[in-house]
């Protein structure tokens, strides 16, 4: 009878809370069931237009594909995912990217699939890499989490010039063999490109074959510089 008694307390009080605080979409904040609303899903689907482009003059990186543009909804809910924490947006955008991923993977035809890590003082700030959590809707049998580490803690991205971007990230990578390998990174954002081309330096010295980049969405860093950020970014976070 008590423990009745006490579930029907705490069913009482969920009900509460549900009422007092109901789910809402992650991007427009209408109240609803879902992570995103049906206006924003359809928004979000629409906007999905994968873009495969070969890079021309660096020997490293050699192909880079992006699912959508960095910009209106798209990021609002990238910084919310990332930043916010509002970790409901992970599942609708790993199925973005993994419909990009269909889409090209007989072109790439990867061996390994290299979430782009993050490092240690930055995931105990954020609570999760968001690459990697972009990567659960492809081939699991592919992606490889613990060859590469993220060594050195580096200044927030969005803050420096292209320039800048690449000393910053000099040798802030370590990765273990991949002798022989198609390695196909995974990451949130393409902007200037200073962490892909960085990594996939070192994955090629690592002994990779060919190195290609997978985004969710790809930004213009001088359209990024002038809109700023519209949500508040907590200390330790950055465009990685």
């Amino acid at each position: 009878m008590r423990r009745a008694f006490f579930l029907y307390r705490i069913l009482v009080f969920g009900s509460i809370l549900s009422w007092l605080f109901p789910p809402r979409c992650a991007i427009c904040d209408q109240i609803g069931r879902a992570s995103l609303c049906e206006d924003c899903r359809k928004l979000c689907e629409s906007a999905s237009q994968p873009m495969l482009s070969f890079e021309q003059g660096h020997q490293d990186l050699e192909a880079r594909i992006s699912t959508l543009r960095y910009e209106g909804p798209i990021r609002t809910a990238v910084l919310r995912f990332k930043h916010s924490r509002v970790t409901a947006l992970g599942a609708p955008l790993a199925r973005l990217l993994a419909e990009a991923y269909a889409t090209y993977e007989p072109a790439t035809k990867p061996d390994v699939i290299l979430p782009v890590p993050i490092h240690w003082r930055r995931w105990c700030v954020r609570g999760f890499n968001q690459a990697e959590w972009l990567c659960k809707e492809l081939p699991q049998e592919k992606v490889v989490k613990n060859l590469v580490r993220r060594v050195r803690y580096t200044r927030y991205q969005f803050r420096l010039s292209p320039a800048e971007r690449e000393s910053n990230l000099k040798n802030a990578f370590q990765v273990h063999s991949m002798e022989g390998k198609r390695v196909l990174l995974i990451d949130d954002i393409y902007t200037t490109g200073a962490t892909a081309r960085e990594l996939a330096r070192t994955v090629k010295a690592a002994g990779a074959t060919w190195v290609g980049i997978l985004t969710l969405a790809v930004a213009e860093l001088d359209s990024e510089k002038k809109k700023g950020h519209p949500l508040k970014v907590p200390p330790g976070s950055s465009n990685d």
